[in-house]
Order: C-alpha cells, then sequence, then structure tokens
C-alpha cells in the first residue's frame, strides 16, 4: 500500500511517497532513495525531504532557527494512504 506523508515548509509543499513495507522501493519525493535508507519510516523520509528544501533554500540545517522551521513543518505532517483515495472516488462514482 502507497503511503504519502507530506507537509509545509517555506511556502512549498513538500511530500514522500512509497510502499514503506517494500525495502527496495523507491522513494517518490525523495530522489535517489529506497525505503531501506530510511528503515521504512516515511516520517524519517519526510524529514529529509524538508531538510533537503532548507538546503536548497539557502537555510543552514543546523542553525538553531532552521531547526525550529523544521520542527514547525514535521509537527504539521499529515499521512495518507492511497488506498483511501481510491475508496473516496468509488464512493464518489456511486
Amino acid at each position: 500500500m502507497i503511503t504519502t506523508y507530506s507537509t509545509r515548509f517555506g511556502g512549498e509543499s513538500i511530500s514522500v511517497s512509497a510502499d514503506w513495507a517494500q525495502a527496495s522501493c523507491c522513494i517518490d519525493g525523495l530522489e535517489s532513495y529506497q525505503v531501506a535508507a530510511v528503515r521504512h519510516s516515511g516520517e524519517r523520509a519526510l524529514r529529509l525531504a524538508v531538510e533537503a528544501c532548507a538546503e536548497a533554500d539557502g537555510e543552514d540545517i543546523e542553525d538553531e532557527d532552521t531547526i525550529a522551521m523544521i520542527e514547525s513543518a514535521m509537527d504539521k505532517m499529515k499521512a495518507k494512504d492511497e488506498d483511501e483515495e481510491e475508496e473516496e472516488d468509488e464512493e464518489e462514482d456511486e
């Protein structure tokens, strides 16, 4: 089952998706990573994506203010299973 973890950071929407039970599954939204590399943790993958976004914006991820912004983004994390979306679509079709 594909699960998507998402949040907002610096005005950008960031998300990662994968079948977190499958070690060799590539993580959509986190280039060059497989599920095993983040120990099957969608939350850990999302944190890496948020940190990458912060670095791309020129932020020092060791800085206290940046760490606080990353923590705030992680506190707002949402997770959604792809099956939930499919069930909603099926209900709308009926």
